[in-house]
Formats: C-alpha cells, structure tokens, sequence
C-alpha cells in the first residue's frame, strides 16, 4: 500500500511516516513495550519494540490529534503530562551524541539531526514543541555562531534527493553542534 502510494505520488517517494500500534498498547505504552510497525523516510516498513520511548509522539496525538474517523484518541491514550513530555524531550535529546555517531552520515540525516536538536532546544526552553522550522530560525537567534550549519540543514531537508553530495564533508561540523546542545541542554534545568 505504501509502495504503491509513493510510486502513484512520486513527490511522496521515501516521505511516508506511519504507525501502526494496537489501541490497547497505547493505554499501557509508558510502562510495557508492545510491537508496532513502522514506515520512516530512509526506512521500510518494519516492525519495532514501541514503549515509553515513544511517549514524545503520543504527546502529540493526545494533544494535538486530529481524529478523521472513530473515536478521539484521547479516549484511550494514557495520559501524558507536559512535564512527562519535556522530560522526555530532554532525555532523547541526551542520546544524540551517540546516535550520530553510529548512524548514517548523510546529508540529509544530518539535516534531521541538526533541526531534531533545534527543535529539542527550543522545547526545553519554552515547554513546548514547535515545528523543525520555526524551531530552526528560533535557534539561530539563540546561537547565532550556529547559523550557517541551520541554514544548511534547512536546505538539505528540501534537497534530500540530491546524490551528488560529499555527506563526510559536513559530518564533523554537524558533529560539533550536536554536541554542543547537548552540552547546553546537560548544564541547564529543565
């Protein structure tokens, strides 16, 4: 199904992100895993332990869902308070450090990386998440000596497709902002 949509909407092609969770995993999601499958861009459809990891996006369909058929998620979603969520902001945030470092270098991976963290910054800082772009212009106020490596992340989110790219030749400097948010985010309280 999700092949054939790419194919039939080629602007869609390697953009899907879907899941598929049990509602009764959703009531019970912060304190036992449950298997889920899972479309991502850069991904085939896979499945997934799916728990609290998972509570950031839960957050969002509890609160910011919009239902187009059957009942309000809302109804069978356990509860998550925002202070559970910018907790768990925080702690995802913590774990990029490692994670780019043993993941795919890409451009357009580390375009994700770089405005994933902006984004995780500007959560902490507001208690609230706002989308990658307004997150993105948020931080290069904040830090300005940053702004050429958002700009850039900004671009090869909308140039993804492009092969004709040296991923190595950015990989340190993404690198470098990583860990400086994380390190900004690790002497705060949040």
């Amino acid at each position: 199904m999700h092949a054939d949509f790419a194919r039939r909407n080629i602007e869609w092609d390697d953009r899907i992100e879907v899941q598929y969770y049990a509602r009764a995993a959703l009531k019970s999601f912060k304190s036992k895993s449950s298997k889920m499958a899972v479309i991502s861009p850069g991904e085939p459809l896979h499945i997934v332990d799916a728990g609290k990891q998972w509570l950031t996006n839960w957050y969002f369909v509890q609160d910011y869902g919009i239902t187009l058929f059957g009942p309000s998620p809302r109804l069978f979603i356990e509860s998550i308070s925002k202070e559970e969520f910018v907790i768990s902001v925080k702690e995802h945030a913590l774990e990029w450090g490692e994670h780019v470092k043993y993941t795919k270098h890409s451009r357009s991976y580390q375009g994700y990386a770089i405005l994933t963290m902006c984004r995780a910054l500007y959560t902490l800082e507001h208690g609230e998440q706002v989308s990658k772009m307004k997150a993105a212009q948020w931080a290069k106020q904040e830090i300005p000596v940053f702004t050429s490596i958002i700009d850039r992340a900004l671009k090869w989110r909308e140039d993804y497709r492009n092969l004709n790219i040296k991923h190595e030749e950015t990989y340190l400097e993404t690198v470098h902002f990583i860990d400086f948010v994380i390190d900004r985010i690790s002497k705060r309280q949040y």
